[in-house]
């Protein structure tokens, strides 16, 4: 999920939504749609009602999102090959950027985007496609998904995984996402 809004007896058709370190606007349903809030994939109403969720979120939250053996061994291979000094460089500068995902501007924002407009981020990626493997070690923690952009800006695009907003697979948000991207990667690798 990108975003949540909020709706009520007080707010006539409008939704309110609180945007990052802006003030609380009033809009309409789909008048955030876009890349830094995505798209509406449900909407809740105020009576107590039990409305499950959707089959294919039921059976993917059921499921234990793993990387294999083979192929974590393969992105250690990978990584073996980078000199030492630029793996040291990586973590250092990997460390600086991801230090600053949750401060700022950047701490209120939901789009990963956001944290690819600062000096950290640009220092990172200047170190050019050496460190995809480094990168994609990194995602196969889901917590650091935020690092999806780097990767996708230095990796081949026919590697990223794109999700139409109509497609199901939407529910799984960036941390599936930057799953399915990894392992794109590293089966190509």
């Amino acid at each position: 999920m990108t975003h949540g809004c909020i709706s009520g007896p007080t707010h006539g058709p409008k939704w309110e939504s609180k945007c990052g370190s802006l003030a609380r606007i009033e809009h309409c349903l789909n008048e955030l749609n876009g890349p830094s809030y995505g798209h509406v994939i449900a909407n809740y109403t105020w009576k107590r009602v039990f409305v499950p969720l959707p089959k294919y979120l039921q059976k993917y939250m059921k499921e234990k999102r793993e990387f294999t053996k083979e192929e974590i061994n393969r992105l250690k291979a990978l990584i073996k090959e980078i000199p030492a000094e630029k793996a040291a460089d990586f973590e250092r500068r990997f460390g600086a950027w991801k230090k600053i995902w949750h401060t700022g501007s950047q701490g209120f924002s939901s789009d990963p985007y956001t944290r690819t407009k600062t000096s950290e981020y640009r220092e990172l990626v200047a170190l050019g496609k050496e460190i995809l493997p480094l990168l994609a070690f990194r995602l196969t923690d889901e917590n650091n998904f935020l690092a999806l952009p780097a990767f996708e800006e230095l990796a081949d695009k026919r590697f990223i995984v794109t999700i139409n907003a109509a497609d199901e697979k939407v529910l799984e948000g960036e941390q599936g996402r930057a799953f399915r991207t990894v392992r794109n990667w590293i089966a190509a690798s």
